[in-house]
């Protein structure tokens, strides 16, 4: 759109993380080794602002969207380390 050469095939990385982990998550589940995690309140909480930090990373403001940005990696700091 604004004229800029874009380089084609920026999907490929995400997309070969995401199969990555469902081929893992199919072996798992298919070995018996995949297990639900118990979440505490503070995880649940993390959870939730991951969630609200990924909407508001997708609005057309700048300032909303790294406020966005921040908002999900605290939340996944709590899900992961507390």
């Amino acid at each position: 759109m604004s004229g800029e050469h874009r380089r084609f095939g920026g999907f490929m990385l995400p997309a070969i993380v995401v199969i990555a982990g469902v081929v893992y998550a199919l072996i798992a589940a298919r070995n018996g080794t995949l297990s639900a995690a118990a979440l505490k309140p503070v995880n649940w909480a993390g959870l939730a602002l991951m969630a609200a930090g990924v909407v508001a990373a997708f609005m057309k403001k700048p300032t909303v969207r790294l406020m966005g940005v921040l908002a999900c990696g605290v939340g996944a700091i709590l899900v992961i380390c507390l």
